[in-house]
């Protein structure tokens, strides 16, 4: 109980020192710091997505041309872009799917393990909404 009444008057001076502290101190621009940011703050769905293409063979399952699907691939930062003949960067197969492992293991890692189901019911939804079913 003694030691009780001791720290009563330690802590009573030390509140009354800190409150002391508190008001001298005055924050202002320095040369190091300043109270207006330079960089502008920008909403992150403001931002526009990376955009990656899965390169396929054929158009199935795709949907090419119908506007849910593709914005929907958008959000996600997915496109699907076919493989033609004249095109000679993914000509071969071997980097068609070595191409397709990234885009698939970065959108993974970025939108979730299950964005592939996603995607899927997504397809089953825009062909319903728009009536566009495939051939």
């Amino acid at each position: 109980m003694k030691y009780f009444l001791v720290l009563i008057p330690f802590f009573a001076v030390f509140s009354v020192l800190a409150q002391e502290t508190e008001e001298k101190l005055i924050f202002g621009s320095t040369d190091k710091t300043s109270e207006q940011p330079k960089y502008s703050t920008k909403d992150k769905k403001d931002k526009n997505p990376k955009i990656r293409s899965i390169i396929t063979n054929s158009n199935k399952k795709t949907l090419p041309g119908n506007k849910c699907f593709s914005d929907y691939m958008y959000t996600l930062g997915l496109k699907y872009e076919f493989s033609t003949r004249g095109k000679k960067v993914y000509s071969n197969g071997f980097y068609r799917v070595i191409h397709n492992i990234g885009v698939k293991t970065i959108t993974t890692l970025r939108k979730g393990p299950f964005w592939g189901i996603k995607v899927r019911k997504q397809r089953k939804k825009c062909i319903l909404l728009m009536h566009d079913y495939p051939g």
